[in-house]
C-alpha cells in the first residue's frame, strides 16, 4: 500500500498501546504454571509443542538462550505456511491498492483494518495465493479467489484487523479447502523481548518476500496489545502473518516507523536521500526503524465475540480452527505422530525412539503427569521442495466430476492496470464527426435500465474500460451490450523498444505455454458476473462435455490495442479480460479457423473492410448477447458451486463508420448458434454457424425492449450494402 494511505497518526496511537479489553487468561491453571507464566522462556518453551511438534534441542536451546540457529524443519514449515498466505488486491477510493493476508480458518481471511476499514471496501477484492517465484525464477502457479464479506465480515480499528470470508473456488477451478489454514492461538508469550521473527510478506503487492529472523523483537510486554521488531529486512507488509522460530503466529503485522532525521521532520529513503513526505511513496522505498505487530492472543480474546453476532455459525468455525487442525497439525497429524504439550512443573522427559532421555532447561519443569513428547517426522523432496503433507498443493478434481483439459495449462492473469474507476470508457466523439456531433448508440430503456447490473458505488451501470464500455445484465450475467473505439492506423511490430504482441502485452513469458485467467471487475456485485471459473470448468455430470465453452471476447482484444504508446496499448489489452467482456461461446463460432461464417470470421472481415486505410479510418462497433426468454439452460459452475446458466443462441454486432458527404452509417450482423439438446444436463453443440447482415430494425425487434437502437436505425445501411453486393 501507499504509505498515505494507511490512517495518519496510527503510528503514534500505537507507542504505548494499552487497551481495557479482556485479555487471554494466563496459561496454565495450577499454582506453579501461574508462577511460571512470568518467566517468558518458560512460557516460549511451552509453546514449542502446542501444535504437536517434538521440540528439537535447537528449539530448547533457543528458548532459554540467544541462539541463532535454526533446525532444517524450519525450512519445511516455511514452505507448508506458504500456501495459507495471499497477495491481496483492494479497489480503494484512489486506486488499486495491495496488501498481504493469510488465511485462519475454513473460509475466513485475515488482514488489517486499515487494509479493509469496512464492508463495502471488500466487495471485489480479491486474495492471490501462490504469487512467489518459481525454483527456475519464474512464475509459480497461482490462484485468485474473490472476498465475499456480504458472507462474513468483522473488523475493529484498535487492534487493527479484520477478517472476511472468501470463495471456496478459485477463477481456475482450485479449491480454497485444499489451502488449509493458519492456527491462532489463543495463549501468550509466542516471542518475547531479544527473539527473532520471520514475517511472510507481499509487500507493495510484490511476489512473496521472507524476512528471515533478522527481525529482533524489541519489546512484548504483556501490559500492551502489541509487540515491537526491528526492520532491518522486514518493511512494511500490512497483513503480513508474523511468526516465532516454530511457525507459530505471534501477531498481526499493522506498521512500522519510517527512519527520520535528527529533527525528526524529514524521512529517510533507501537511495539515502531525506524528504519531507512520504504520502506517495510505496513501503519499499522507505527506510523502516521499527515495526508494530498485534498480539495474536490479543485478537483471539476478541474475535469470537465479535462472530457471534454473524448469521452463519462462523463463530464455531473460528473458535475450532483455534483449537486447532491448521496445516501444521495436519502436517503432524498426517505423520501419525500425537504429543502432551510441555506444560510447567519441575521437569520435562523427552522420548526419543525407545530411549527415555532426562533434560533440564534452566529453571527446572515438569508436566507432573510424565508426559510425553514422541518424535516429528517430515519427509521432504529437495525438487522443488515438496512436502508429503495432508494439505495437497494441487489441484485435486472430484472422483465424480471429469477432469478438464486446462488444468494442464497455466493460468496466468494478464497485466492489468490499477485505478479502474479512473478509466474514461468509450468515447462517443471519437470519430471527429462535423461540429462535434455524438455518434449514435444504444441506448437502456427503461425496462433495460431495471435488468442492468449496477454499479456498487451508486453512479448508474457503466462499466467504462481503457477505449470501451460494457453494461451487464444482473440476472443473465453477461453483457446487455458493449461500445468500442477502434483505430485502424498502422500498427507496429515494436513499440517504445517492446514488443505488441498477445503474449507480450500479457507479460507473460514468451517460451511458456500460459493460458489467460480472467477476472471479476469489483465495481459490481460479483453475482452479477460468471467468474473465470465457470469458463474452465463448464461441467455438470460425468460425460458431459468439459470444456464447451471458449472465453469468448465481445470487445475482441486486436480492435481495441491500438495507441502511441506500449502503457496505452497494455492497459487496453488487460482490460478486455474482465469477465464483463466474456460470454460462452464454443470454438466453432468464436475462432475464424475453427468454423465458417462465424464470430471470428465476422471480427476478420470488418478489419478487412474498414481499415487500415489511407485515411486511418476509425469506426465503432457495439455488440452482445440476444438474450431468448427460451434459451437452453446449461448446468456449470461458479465460485460458490454448481449454477443453472441460459445460453444465448445469438450475438448481434453494429459497425459504424463514417461516410462520405453523409455523417456516418451502420451496418447490423446477427450471427446464430444451434445448441441442440440431448437433455437439461448435456448439449450437443452442431457448429453449423451463419453470419448474416440484418436490419437494424430486426435486431431491436428481438432485444426484449431493453435496448433502444433507434439511433443507429436512422443510419442503417442495409439497403446500400444489400444494393452493392457488400
Amino acid at each position: 500500500m501507499k504509505i498515505g494511505d494507511i490512517e495518519a497518526g496510527r503510528w503514534s496511537r500505537l507507542e504505548r498501546a494499552v487497551s481495557q479489553r479482556p485479555t487471554v487468561a494466563a496459561v496454565g491453571k495450577t499454582p506453579r504454571a501461574l508462577q511460571a507464566a512470568a518467566d517468558p522462556k518458560l512460557i516460549a518453551l511451552h509453546n514449542l509443542s502446542l501444535e504437536g511438534q517434538k521440540p528439537t534441542q535447537i528449539e530448547m536451546e533457543a528458548a532459554i538462550d540467544d541462539f541463532d540457529v535454526v533446525d532444517a524443519n524450519y525450512i519445511l514449515r516455511c514452505r507448508l505456511v506458504m500456501d495459507c498466505i495471499a497477495r491481496l488486491q483492494i479497489d480503494a477510493e484512489n486506486g488499486r491498492q495491495q496488501a498481504t493476508g493469510f488465511l485462519i480458518a475454513p473460509g475466513l481471511l485475515m488482514t488489517n483494518h486499515h487494509v479493509l476499514p469496512n464492508l463495502e471496501t471488500a466487495i471485489g477484492g480479491l486474495a492471490q495465493f501462490g504469487y512467489w517465484h518459481d525454483v527456475a525464477g519464474g512464475d509459480h502457479p497461482t490462484a485468485t479467489f474473490a472476498m465475499e464479506p456480504e458472507r462474513f465480515f468483522v473488523n475493529d480499528q484498535e487492534l487493527d484487523f479484520a477478517v472476511v470470508a472468501v470463495s471456496p473456488t478459485a477463477t481456475n477451478g482450485v479449491l480454497l479447502s485444499e489451502r488449509g489454514y493458519l492456527k491462532l492461538s489463543p495463549g501468550t508469550g509466542k516471542t518475547h523481548k531479544g527473539k527473532f521473527v520471520t514475517i511472510i510478506q507481499h509487500p507493495d503487492g510484490d511476489y512473496m518476500q521472507i524476512a528471515l529472523r533478522e527481525n529482533k523483537v524489541e519489546t512484548a510486554s504483556q501490559d500492551e496489545y502489541v509487540i515491537r521488531y526491528k526492520a532491518d529486512t522486514a518493511h512494511g507488509s500490512s497483513g503480513a502473518p508474523v511468526f516465532n522460530d516454530s511457525f507459530q503466529i505471534a501477531a498481526l503485522h499493522s506498521g512500522g516507523r519510517i527512519k527520520r532525521d535528527p529533527t525528526g521532520k524529514l524521512y529517510l529513503l533507501k537511495t539515502g536521500e531525506y524528504v519531507a513526505s512520504v504520502d506517495d511513496r510505496s513501503e519499499s522505498e522507505v527506510v523502516w526503524e521499527i515495526n508494530v505487530g498485534i498480539r495474536i492472543s490479543r485478537i483471539c480474546a476478541l474475535l469470537p465475540g465479535l462472530a457471534a453476532g454473524k448469521p452463519g455459525g462462523w463463530q464455531q468455525v473460528i473458535t475450532s480452527a483455534m483449537e486447532g487442525g491448521d496445516v501444521l497439525s495436519a502436517a503432524v497429524a498426517g505423520k501419525g505422530t500425537t504429543a502432551t504439550p510441555i506444560s510447567m512443573g519441575k521437569e520435562s522427559k523427552v522420548v526419543e525412539g525407545s530411549n527415555d532421555k532426562k533434560r533440564a532447561f534452566g529453571s527446572p519443569i515438569s508436566d507432573g503427569e510424565g508426559g510425553l513428547i514422541l518424535p516429528l517426522g517430515l519427509k521432504v523432496s529437495l525438487v522443488g521442495l515438496e512436502i508429503e503433507s495432508p494439505v495437497p498443493e494441487k489441484i485435486s478434481v472430484p472422483a465424480e466430476t471429469p477432469v478438464d483439459s486446462t488444468e494442464a495449462f497455466t493460468f496466468q492473469i494478464p497485466v492489468i492496470y490499477d485505478n479502474l474507476p479512473g478509466r474514461k470508457g468509450f468515447d462517443r466523439t471519437f470519430l471527429g464527426l462535423t461540429g462535434g456531433e455524438l455518434v449514435p448508440m444504444p441506448k437502456l430503456t427503461a425496462d433495460g435500465e431495471a435488468v442492468a447490473a449496477p454499479l456498487l458505488g451508486g453512479e448508474g451501470n457503466e462499466l467504462r474500460y481503457h477505449k470501451f464500455s460494457a453494461w451487464m445484465h444482473a440476472e443473465r450475467r453477461l453483457a446487455l451490450f458493449t461500445a468500442a473505439n477502434i483505430d485502424w492506423r498502422e500498427r507496429p511490430e515494436e513499440i517504445d523498444g517492446q514488443k505488441v504482441n498477445r503474449k507480450a502485452l500479457n507479460g507473460f513469458d514468451p517460451n511458456k505455454d500460459i493460458r489467460e485467467q480472467w477476472v471479476t471487475d469489483s465495481r459490481i456485485a460479483p453475482k452479477h458476473q460468471l467468474p473465470d471459473v465457470f469458463f474452465n470448468k463448464d461441467y455438470y455430470k460425468p460425460g458431459s462435455q468439459a470444456g464447451a465453452f471458449d472465453k469468448g471476447h465481445i470487445v475482441r482484444r486486436d480492435d481495441v490495442c491500438w495507441g502511441d504508446s506500449f502503457d496505452d496499448i497494455q492497459m487496453a489489452n488487460g482490460d478486455t479480460f474482465h469477465v464483463t467482456n466474456c460470454s460462452p461461446q464454443i470454438g466453432e463460432f468464436n475462432q475464424a479457423i475453427k468454423g465458417k461464417d462465424n464470430w471470428g470470421d465476422l471480427e476478420e472481415l470488418v478489419e478487412k473492410q474498414t481499415g487500415p486505410k489511407e485515411d486511418n479510418e476509425k469506426i465503432v462497433i457495439f455488440a452482445g448477447p440476444i438474450f431468448g426468454a427460451k434459451d437452453r439452460w446449461f448446468n456449470g459452475q461458479d465460485d460458490d458451486g454448481m449454477i443453472r446458466v441460459q445460453i444465448p443462441r445469438a450475438y448481434w454486432k453494429i459497425v459504424v463508420n463514417r461516410q462520405a458527404g453523409s455523417g456516418v452509417g451502420a451496418y447490423g450482423f446477427i450471427l446464430e448458434q444451434d445448441i441442440v439438446p440431448f437433455t437439461e444436463d448435456e448439449f450437443k453443440i452442431t457448429p453449423n454457424w451463419k453470419g448474416k447482415l440484418k436490419r437494424i430494425s430486426e435486431i431491436q425487434d428481438i432485444m426484449r425492449g431493453w435496448v433502444d437502437l433507434s439511433d443507429l436505425i436512422a443510419v442503417d445501411k442495409f439497403d446500400d450494402a444489400i444494393a452493392h453486393h457488400v
